[in-house]
């Protein structure tokens, strides 16, 4: 997990820091999502629908 939260936090930079235009996939928005619910219900037992 420590990777994919590397690799979106750079890319976030990228678009609020460096106001650079960076193509993200729907692919890259659904993993993200994923590892944001997963992260959420490790830390605080959060559950979420299935899509």
């Amino acid at each position: 997990m420590a990777t994919k939260a590397d690799f979106y936090y750079g890319l976030r930079n990228q678009l609020i820091h460096e106001r650079t235009t960076v193509p993200i996939s729907d692919r890259q928005v659904e993993d993200y999502r994923k590892l944001i619910e997963s992260l959420l219900k490790l830390l605080f037992g959060l559950k979420f629908p299935s899509v």
